[in-house]
């Protein structure tokens, strides 16, 4: 399936809101999801969430329904994204059926689930979007990885956050590991993809984010 994001207007926005405020925040379809439950206590330092443990208001389409103003996590490691009813005053953490989100945006960072964006992806779950255009879209795959170890003759765990980065053309999912990959996938731009790797070494190992994000909208997709 292929689902393609369109970023609404506020005036597209009020018209959902009065719709979900018609029927009632406690009736929405997206609070209809099964609770969620920590299975280690999650801290400031050590936890399963994308950036920290806050909710952020963010959007989302969910069954095919635009919904705004929404709080919401992510659990990185769990791959689940979690809401709690916006105007309800219970601490309600559900967990949202995957198959039925199409995207969300967090933070002011729009995600997409891989599975719903083609019908055979080489990645599952949910991606963050770097940057799209008519050659090409780039996307982030971020998990965390649970370790379990010993200190101080006591049971401790720690997280460590793996990467992938992936481009989305032709309607499939590539992993892009280094340059070789970019130039398998663009030869007519092979000049420019090295020189762009010469001039931006620093920046490709402290921030491949905005490497990838910039070498998409400046480049690829000019």
């Amino acid at each position: 399936m292929q689902f393609t994001f369109h970023a609404l207007g506020q005036d597209n926005k009020a018209i959902y809101n009065l719709h979900d405020a018609v029927i009632g925040d406690q009736n929405l379809a997206i609070y209809n999801g099964i609770l969620y439950k920590e299975e280690y206590t999650n801290t400031e330092l050590v936890n399963v969430f994308y950036k920290n443990l806050n909710f952020f208001v963010g959007d989302l389409n969910y069954d095919q329904q635009s919904y705004y103003g929404q709080k919401l996590k992510l659990d990185t490691y769990n791959d689940q994204l979690l809401i709690t009813p916006k105007n309800s005053a219970n601490a309600l953490l559900l967990v949202l059926d995957k198959s039925k989100v199409y995207w969300f945006t967090l933070d002011q960072e729009t995600f997409y689930n891989a599975d719903n964006l083609t019908e055979s992806p080489r990645v599952t779950g949910y991606i963050k979007l770097l940057a799209k255009g008519d050659k090409g879209w780039v996307f982030k795959k971020s998990r965390k990885l649970r370790i379990i170890y010993r200190k101080d003759k006591k049971e401790a765990l720690k997280y460590i956050l793996k990467e992938s980065f992936w481009v989305f053309k032709d309607n499939i999912l590539i992993e892009v590991k280094g340059k070789q990959d970019l130039r398998d996938l663009y030869p007519l731009k092979k000049d420019l993809i090295n020189q762009y790797f010469k001039e931006n070494r620093l920046l490709y190992k402290n921030n491949k984010d905005q490497f990838y994000s910039r070498l998409f909208n400046l480049n690829i997709n000019s």
